[in-house]
């Protein structure tokens, strides 16, 4: 590792060979495990991940989602995300997570990447999404894909 005029470790990018592609029912299980392990999805205490009921339900229906998967070669999974088209031009990218251990692998951009392109073929040019209001990284790594901050938001939930 390089060291800098501070004396602090300068983080080497690492490019990691991995495949990224859409979710199949199969790969439910796997998913939902990875999402629980995760306690950068949960919005809250009561939600911690996405019922497996509804993991399926959007694998199933590739028309109004789009969940991508990044494994390595060897079948580890180790990045999600989960894109909702919202109408004829718009999408959201709901959940966007790289374990831990493949961050600064460039492993997020490959799945924004095939993401974008996925919403292109469909001629949808407007993707939105939240990032947590501390998360600098995050922010930083958003802005790097184009992505640029408008407004801060509050995750209010209610159950009926």
């Amino acid at each position: 590792m390089q060291m800098s005029r501070v004396s602090r470790p300068v983080r080497a990018r690492t490019h990691l060979e991995c495949i990224v592609r859409k979710a199949r029912p199969i790969d439910l299980q796997r998913i939902w495990t990875f999402g629980k392990r995760h306690r950068e999805f949960a919005v809250s205490k009561a939600i911690r991940f996405y019922e497996k009921k509804e993991l399926m339900e959007w694998i199933r229906n590739p028309t109004n989602n789009i969940v991508l998967l990044a494994e390595l070669t060897s079948g580890k999974l180790i990045g999600f995300l989960y894109c909702k088209i919202m109408s004829c031009h718009w999408a959201v990218v709901d959940n966007l997570l790289v374990d831990r251990g493949f961050r600064r692998k460039s492993i997020a951009t490959k799945l924004v990447r095939v993401c974008e392109s996925l919403l292109l073929e469909r001629h949808i040019d407007y993707v939105s999404l939240s990032a947590h209001c501390f998360d600098r990284g995050t922010h930083r790594f958003l802005r790097g894909q184009g992505f640029k901050p408008t407004r801060r938001f509050i995750w209010m939930e209610k159950f009926l």
